[in-house]
């Protein structure tokens, strides 16, 4: 192959990737840091592609997610970010081995790109209404990678994998297990205060013959 024919590969790879990541609505920056194409190539193709019905929406603007709470705010989103996580891992998104520091500088290219979007394409096709962005998931892939706050785990009581918060306390655990361990925590706390408020047992009756009654049976 000439080298001319290598490189014209490669450039097409660039535009099917950014043609990829905007029908998922990322942001211009993201689609340059993936893909390596210029701001102004991007913003071209965008308005080359405007009038395609799954891409007539406003670009997103601002700062791309950064901070690893926001996969961890509700049970839903931790559950499908846990769904999403499997099938990183399943497409060879994630790099295996250590965790990497600099993860969003080292991560993002052409291939892995690619990989994710097929990811990505495989995790919403079953679950369509997912509130997880693809935005999100770059955010996910990068804290999966650098290790840090989050990652992959099995619930301590059912087993399932769990998308695990690496700074709480006590053992990982699904939406479903910590719904019900919450469910029974207010009545397991007035069973314990019971206890403690319930008089001892005195084997020998001291102090049951000053002023009371003492116990029958």
């Amino acid at each position: 192959m000439r080298l001319t024919d290598a490189r014209f590969g490669r450039d097409l790879l660039r535009y099917r990737l950014a043609l990829a990541m905007l029908h998922f609505h990322a942001r211009s920056r993201t689609i340059e840091r993936w893909t390596g194409l210029s701001i102004y190539r991007i913003r071209t193709l965008r308005e080359y592609v405007s009038d395609a019905p799954e891409l007539a929406v406003m670009p997103l603007r601002g700062v791309s997610p950064h901070k690893p709470a926001m996969l961890l705010r509700s049970a839903q989103v931790r559950s499908e970010a846990a769904l999403l996580a499997g099938f990183l891992h399943l497409y060879k998104v994630v790099p295996p081995g250590e965790h990497i520091e600099n993860a969003a500088e080292v991560i993002p290219s052409l291939t892995r790109g690619i990989r994710l979007v097929r990811a990505y394409r495989q995790f919403t096709s079953l679950l369509p209404a997912t509130l997880i962005s693809l935005e999100y998931a770059l955010l996910l892939l990068v804290e999966l990678a650098r290790g840090m706050e989050i990652s992959l785990s099995i619930c301590a009581r059912c087993g399932v994998t769990v998308l695990a918060d690496r700074l709480a306390v006590g053992p990982p655990r699904c939406a479903h297990c910590q719904h019900e361990i919450q469910a029974g925590l207010s009545r397991a706390i007035v069973l314990r205060a019971e206890e403690v408020k319930a008089p001892s047992d005195s084997p020998s009756g001291e102090g049951e013959g000053k002023g009371t009654q003492g116990r029958l049976f």
